[in-house]
């Protein structure tokens, strides 16, 4: 069983981005794009169901 002590698991590490929340211009387009997608969303149902 020696050999098998020898295998070892491989490390993953993750490589995430930089956290941008702190940045004001990002907040303003997330938020602008999210009434925007919920605009279109609630348009297209509203027209759908008339």
């Amino acid at each position: 069983m020696a050999h098998l002590d020898a295998i070892q698991k491989p490390e993953y590490t993750d490589v995430l981005p930089p956290p941008n929340h702190d940045d004001v211009q990002v907040q303003v387009m997330a938020i602008g794009y999210m009434l925007l997608f919920l605009l279109g969303t609630c348009g297209n149902v509203a027209v759908l169901t008339m």
